[in-house]
């Protein structure tokens, strides 16, 4: 196996505006996405990293408190720290709008037991977080960003690959 030196594989990486950042548990994911992440905005090339991980390190690595929301670390840097409950619950939610613009009323208490039931459904959440991913992947590339990182957790990273 031949090993690229460390410069030549982030001048790779620079011609790709998507990078995803995947492996087991603990072996620098985070960290490595960060430093990409660190390195491109402060080639003044705006880059944006999103996080699925529950364990939400990626704002202790950056030193910035992160949220479920776009958050400015740099001026060329923003990092979003998705949280699986928040995206779950407004998943369900939006469905629930849908399903309530043409259902019979008489019928929503059952559907809405029933959507409580699913959430812990096999699979929901991964549904959940990969539609979230997209979303702000478009939303990303609508505004222009040069580089997006994602860090999908394991949980997720069967959906993306």
């Amino acid at each position: 196996m031949a090993l690229h030196p460390l410069p030549a594989l982030v001048e790779q990486l620079a011609k790709q505006p998507i990078i995803f950042i995947g492996g087991k548990g603990g072996v620098g994911k985070t960290t490595t996405a960060a430093a990409l992440a660190s390195y491109y905005a402060n080639q003044g090339k705006k880059t944006l990293i999103v996080s699925t991980d529950p364990a939400h390190s990626l704002g202790d690595v950056l030193n910035v408190p992160l949220k479920n929301q776009k958050t400015v670390v740099t001026s060329c840097l923003d990092a979003i720290e998705l949280n699986p409950d928040i995206i779950v619950d407004e998943h369900f939610s939006q469905v629930e709008r849908t399903i309530t613009s043409y259902a019979n009323p008489d019928m929503m208490p059952k559907i809405r037991e029933h959507l409580r039931l699913s959430k812990s459904a096999p699979g929901a959440q991964e549904a959940a977080m990969l539609e979230s991913m997209c979303q702000h992947l478009v939303a990303a590339a609508d505004a222009g960003y040069e580089h997006i990182i994602l860090i999908p957790h394991r949980r997720d990273i069967h959906c993306v690959y």
